[in-house]
């Protein structure tokens, strides 16, 4: 397993073939992002994930894109 932080907001996660877990797919989306998250210390307070992934000839190869979620502003009113 290789992971490299391309820039702030993107991370490439190669896996080997034989380091994929035989699991469902949504179980391997999250299996992927735990590594991702915990080996980058991300923080995930209010984020989207953008996952990404193509075969490779020695495994797969993802790309995680970190896109901030909307803001949300108050409105005060003046006393």
């Amino acid at each position: 397993m290789t992971i490299t932080r391309i820039n702030e907001k993107t991370i490439m996660l190669e896996l080997l073939t034989e380091e994929v877990p035989q699991v469902n797919e949504e179980d391997l989306l999250y299996h992927i992002l735990s590594i991702a998250i915990s080996a980058e210390h991300l923080n995930t307070e209010n984020c989207a994930f953008l996952l990404e992934g193509v075969e490779s000839k020695k495994g797969f190869v993802f790309l995680i894109t970190i896109k901030n979620s909307r803001r949300r502003f108050k409105i005060k009113k003046n006393p």
